[in-house]
């Protein structure tokens, strides 16, 4: 005899999928939300699942925009999160976001770089960057190193940078809201930061290139993980210590 609790069971789950796919249908923005949400979920339970747990983390967000595409998702885990955007508009409305954000104006690459007061330290950092081409000058997160490893708590238990790695350019430049006209100049500029020519490149050879940035800083990077956001990048995360003679 069929168990009613087990069809009860599977029909309701049925009408939820039925109902968020509706949704999803007359809001496709809504899909996008509900995917970022599940990415940010995923850098926080592979820094678990690395033995990096990221219990109310300190959180510097150097490329944010107003937040609503990506910083969003994470608010709800953080003890504090500083929001920046050289769009004196975007940095206003990210003010706005929660309670525990607070936002800073101004060239997020100057600031990393020269220092600003408004900074903190700070247990993870976030780099959401630009990813198909060079901006204003800029080439994904590269201007920001090694100086971004400044900005960790020496005395944080854990220290994790996160930030945007393409895998595999080719196919990110083939996708039409990536493309652009100075792929092979930002092709130049991957090859250069991480010594290969080659254009598709590991996790692995990637944390050895952000090792090389970090003990600038007195920082090492001890393990990485890789949290997909699409078929040709994700989020690479580092896990920090410090090195012993900078402890």
């Amino acid at each position: 005899m069929a168990s009613v609790s087990a069809d009860l069971h599977y029909w309701t789950r049925r009408a939820a999928i039925a109902g968020i796919n509706g949704l999803h249908a007359l809001a496709p923005p809504l899909r996008n939300y509900t995917r970022v949400v599940f990415h940010m979920d995923t850098v926080f339970w592979l820094c678990a699942a690395h033995g990096y747990p990221m219990e109310r983390p300190r959180i510097l967000d150097p490329f944010a925009g107003a937040g609503i595409n990506m910083s969003h998702s994470y608010l709800d885990r953080v003890s504090e999160a500083h929001l920046c955007d050289i769009d004196q508009d975007a940095a206003r409305l990210a003010g706005k976001l929660d309670p525990k954000v607070t936002s800073i104006h101004g060239d997020s690459f100057r600031m990393i770089n020269e220092g600003d007061d408004r900074l903190g330290l700070y247990d993870m950092i976030v780099l959401d960057n630009n990813l198909g081409g060079i901006y204003h000058g800029f080439c994904e997160h590269f201007d920001a190193m090694p100086a971004v490893f400044r900005y960790f708590d020496p005395k944080s238990e854990h220290a994790v940078l996160a930030l945007n790695f393409i895998t595999d350019p080719e196919m990110m430049n083939a996708d039409p809201r990536f493309n652009t006209p100075s792929f092979e100049d930002q092709m130049a500029e991957r090859a250069a930061f991480y010594g290969t020519a080659s254009r598709r490149i590991t996790p692995a050879i990637g944390a050895s290139a952000y090792d090389r940035q970090a003990r600038k800083q007195g920082w090492k990077v001890v393990g990485h993980a890789l949290a997909p956001r699409a078929e040709f990048f994700g989020f690479l995360l580092l896990f920090l210590e410090r090195e012993t003679a900078a402890a």
